[in-house]
């Protein structure tokens, strides 16, 4: 079988997770979600200065969120201004894929749509926050699985989230995600 990447998706994870677009076989286009967040806690409370703690628990929201395909969740973490740069290497060559917060979450949302037992894991979490409590780093290792038309699809990130303070609230401004896509 030949697979041939016709449109970018977001396999997210976020965010997360974020991380996330995928290669389907030819002439389909197919989205397979990324990163991202549910209702636990909510951490969006006003806040004036980042902490450690606070950037663990979005991101576990993040990553709730993304395992029951809540958009609406998601959405809430990403700056209006957020840029999502993915490079994605798959069965059929890599591909550089840069989106907006529109963009991101539109194929998102396509991907919630056809994915079926969408899974993700991350782990090796590293948060470094700046001195002055206004931005944060965390690098993490986020896993996706999924099913798309029986299609047992399997992606391995490394990814760099930025989370700044904007309008009293964390919220991240970038994503660079480097993902591994396999169909199995």
């Amino acid at each position: 079988m030949i697979f041939v990447i016709k449109t970018p998706t977001i396999l997210a994870s976020i965010i997360t997770g974020l991380s996330l677009f995928s290669p389907f076989p030819e002439n389909q286009s197919f989205f397979l979600s990324p990163a991202s967040a549910t209702q636990t806690k909510q951490i969006i409370a006003q806040t004036s200065t980042i902490t450690e703690r606070e950037i663990e628990e979005i991101i576990a929201e993040l990553t709730q969120a993304a395992n029951n395909q809540n958009l609406a969740e998601i959405s809430k973490y990403l700056a209006p201004e957020i840029t999502i740069e993915m490079s994605l290497r798959s069965p059929t060559g890599s591909q550089n894929f840069i989106f907006n917060r529109d963009e991101y979450l539109f194929y998102l949302g396509e991907s919630f749509k056809t994915t079926k037992n969408y899974q993700q894991t991350y782990d090796n979490l590293e948060i470094k926050v700046s001195p002055n409590g206004k931005t944060a780093l965390a690098t993490l290792n986020v896993t996706e699985t999924g099913i798309v038309d029986e299609l047992k699809i399997f992606s391995t990130s490394e990814e760099t989230i930025l989370f700044e303070i904007i309008n009293d609230r964390i919220l991240i401004t970038s994503v660079t995600a480097n993902s591994n896509l396999e169909v199995r």
